[in-house]
């Protein structure tokens, strides 16, 4: 397979993350519940969801993260035999784990919604289940921060990106990294948008501009 071909498969899974994520889980699914919303909106909106719409936006948010495999394997593809080789392959971990990170999230508010259609749960359950969601949304930002930081450093050795992008994506995985230490001042959000962002203008070049590797 060319370089060029596995440069536009990579750059266009990075660039459909964010509109799959925007889509499935702020569209269908209606963002869930933070933490410290109240007992009783959080069990209303869990009980109003549907299961089957559930199912349907989240599946295209794990689409979302298996196109962030394809675009970090893209790149350790791209950088193989280079001296940065080693920071796209613990870019291709750190993807990895986010995506089992982020199927772990999402399986509480499966339960939930499911659950709410069979018969419901009481609102202290529904609570819980809310809350495991939000701490595994927090920690798996550390994950996030690894693969963003990673996948910039490796791109500014590299140059297979503009430098000005690959510099952006480390500030990036800065914020990803130091949100897990303080989640509730929303920097975890923040740091997951700008991920998203980042994806999102990465994967355009990338796949409408390949470029060769130094």
């Amino acid at each position: 397979m060319s370089d060029t071909l596995v440069a536009r498969i990579a750059g266009t899974s990075g660039l459909l993350f964010l509109p799959l994520i925007m889509l499935g889980f702020g569209g269908l699914v209606g963002f869930s519940p933070t933490i410290d919303d109240d007992r009783t909106e959080i069990a209303s909106y869990y009980a109003d969801l549907s299961f089957g719409q559930a199912m349907v936006g989240e599946w295209l948010e794990m689409l979302a993260f298996a196109g962030l495999l394809v675009f970090a394997a893209g790149l350790s593809w791209l950088l193989r035999g280079r001296d940065s080789r080693w920071l796209a392959w613990l870019a291709l971990a750190g993807a990895a784990a986010l995506g089992a990170a982020a199927s772990t999230g999402i399986a509480p508010l499966l339960a939930a919604a499911y659950l709410g259609d069979h018969g419901g749960l009481t609102t202290d359950q529904y609570v819980l289940l809310n809350g495991v969601r939000q701490a595994t949304h927090w920690l798996s930002s550390l994950f996030a921060g690894i693969w963003m930081l990673a996948t910039a450093a490796a791109l500014v050795h590299a140059r297979l990106l503009p430098r000005w992008l690959a510099w952006a994506g480390l500030l990036v995985g800065v914020v990803l990294v130091l949100g897990v230490v303080a989640p509730l001042s929303g920097a975890v959000d923040t740091g997951q948008l700008l991920m998203g962002l980042w994806l999102l203008v990465a994967g355009g070049v990338l796949a409408l501009k390949p470029l060769v590797a130094r």
